[in-house]
């Protein structure tokens, strides 16, 4: 692996932060993020030498890769894609003013 990140560091981050035009350090994190995802992914077990290149290989993981961290960045929190709905009832406060002693309970 020492390797791999040796050779690839300085390929991975160009592509970053030319093609997937980020910042320096947000290019320096997501090079970063992308060998650990490779280490603790075992993404490495699925190389074979037959289906092409190692750097077609990489490119591809990295690619997915950084969809998904895209994907992850720009998900809506909380209830993305959902309608929202009103929750204010205009008749809950004329009841509550038409029955300024009664119990709450009762309310």
């Amino acid at each position: 692996m020492a390797q791999i990140v040796t050779r690839y560091w300085k390929p991975v981050y160009a592509f970053i932060r030319m093609g997937w035009k980020q910042g320096n350090e947000d290019a320096k994190d997501l090079t970063q993020e992308f060998f650990i995802f490779l280490m603790e992914e075992n993404t490495l077990q699925t190389v074979d030498p037959a289906r092409g290149r190692f750097r077609n290989f990489l490119k591809t993981v990295l690619r997915n890769f950084l969809a998904g961290e895209h994907r992850k960045s720009n998900r809506v929190k909380r209830g993305g894609g959902t309608r929202r709905i009103s929750l204010n009832f205009p008749e809950a406060d004329l009841e509550i003013s038409a029955a300024p002693s009664a119990d709450p309970e009762e309310v």
